[in-house]
């Protein structure tokens, strides 16, 4: 069945747990130039929750988003500061409590997958300027994903076992 958060112009499901809770972004307005405010959400038990990283530092208009959530309830998401550049978070739905992931010496991070364990994958803008995909471990370990060759490489999702899915670009291709 179609997803939809109330009142909202346009909405997005991003990912789905065993338990049946999904996770996305929304946005009340659907502007012709693209740039709307947009929130995320997760949807339990047939209650919508909006979902805004707590920081002063927002992009405007502010852009916040969930892209993946494990059985426990841990869901991995980002938002825009006011320079432009993304911030990778997790957030326990059961708790309500915020973590913000930071890969270092990255200037912008996107969380997009989490596994069981609670390692975590998604992409990142490295010291050259380059977009990389990446496996953060519970234990902080970060494992770089960089496709030889490619412009840009991103992860997406991760297994239990630590399979990972995702994309590479090589040019405009």
């Amino acid at each position: 069945h179609a997803v939809k958060f109330p009142r909202s112009a346009q909405t997005e499901v991003a990912g789905l747990n065993d338990n049946g809770v999904t996770v996305g972004s929304f946005s009340r307005t659907n502007n012709v130039s693209q740039v709307n405010a947009v929130a995320g959400f997760y949807l339990q038990n047939g209650h919508f929750h909006k979902v805004t990283f707590p920081t002063s530092n927002n992009f405007t208009p502010p852009f916040n988003e969930l892209l993946g959530i494990n059985n426990s309830g841990i869901a991995v998401g980002d938002f825009t500061d006011s320079l432009g550049n993304m911030h990778g978070y997790r957030l326990n739905i059961n708790t309500h409590k915020f973590t913000k992931i930071n890969i270092r010496n990255s200037s912008s991070v996107t969380a997009t997958g989490i596994n069981g364990s609670g390692t975590v994958v998604g992409f990142f803008t490295n010291g050259v300027g380059k977009v990389v995909g990446f496996v953060r471990h519970p234990n902080g370990h970060v494992i770089t994903l960089q496709k030889a060759g490619a412009d840009m490489t991103q992860a997406f999702g991760i297994n239990k076992g630590g399979l990972v899915v995702g994309t590479y670009t090589i040019g405009n291709n």
